[in-house]
């Protein structure tokens, strides 16, 4: 089943604004990583290594409220540009279909391609300026 999560990208206040989040809706986060464990060929500033790379708080049985800080090198985020609708595809052609057709007329950021966290993923701009994380977990 295809499942769509909101995505929050900050600027070096995530882990401030989960916590929020976590005494609002309660429960406990089942993901964090921060950029400290990427592998060694991305370089991070000393300054950035805490900040969080990903993190995942469950809402309930059908959502999960996904963030991260935005990473330095690519410059802060822009408010409005600061949310992304992330998709759990069932499939890895599921993903492809999805990924393919939501980049018609907008921009591709990352191509679809396997990734060292144990999925196949991408991210793109849909000709409506929203932005869309296509996932598919292949370590399942």
């Amino acid at each position: 089943m295809t499942q769509i999560n909101p995505y929050l990208t900050f600027n070096g206040n995530c882990e401030v604004a989960f916590r929020y989040y976590q005494s609002v809706f309660g429960g406990k986060f089942s993901y964090v990583k921060r950029y400290s464990q990427l592998p060694a060929e991305y370089k991070i500033s000393g300054a950035y290594k805490n900040k969080i790379l990903n993190i995942a708080l469950p809402i309930n049985e059908g959502c999960t409220l996904i963030g991260g800080d935005a990473n330095p090198a690519y410059g802060g985020v822009a408010f409005g540009k600061n949310i992304t609708l992330s998709v759990n595809a069932s499939s890895k052609d599921d993903a492809n279909k999805i990924f393919n057709t939501l980049s018609i007329g907008g921009k591709v950021f990352l191509p679809m391609d396997e990734m060292f966290w144990g999925a196949y993923s991408g991210m793109c701009e849909d000709r409506f300026g929203m932005n869309w994380m296509i996932n598919f977990e292949t370590n399942k």
